[in-house]
């Protein structure tokens, strides 16, 4: 089962583990996702609340940025080709982001 996002936290919900210039932060909750932070050598002199307030700027950033994010999906005109063969996948891709069928070609 796919775990939850991380969220905005306190210090109570958490527990930190310093490795090298990283910060790997776990959940209490086991169905929340861990988080691992690379805050550079740094983080070895970094208390645990100033780790959980980057992780929680750091989350807050995505919230903002994912509620500004506008879609628009890109189709491609009737008559043109929609999908085309990547040589650097070796499989077939769609050209936009809208992939139109037809029924009147199935049999």
């Amino acid at each position: 089962m796919r775990k939850k996002r991380p969220h905005v936290a306190v210090l109570d919900e958490l527990k930190i583990v310093r490795k090298d210039q990283y910060a790997k932060i776990e959940y209490s909750d086991p169905t929340v996702a861990g988080v691992t932070l690379n805050l550079g050598p740094e983080v070895q002199n970094l208390t645990d609340q100033e780790i959980v307030n980057r992780l929680n700027d750091v989350i807050q950033a995505q919230e903002n940025m994912a509620a500004d994010y506008k879609y628009v999906a890109v189709e491609i005109p009737e008559g043109y080709p929609q999908i085309r063969y990547s040589e650097d996948c070796d499989q077939w891709v769609p050209r936009g982001g809208v992939l139109s069928c037809s029924s009147q070609y199935l049999i």
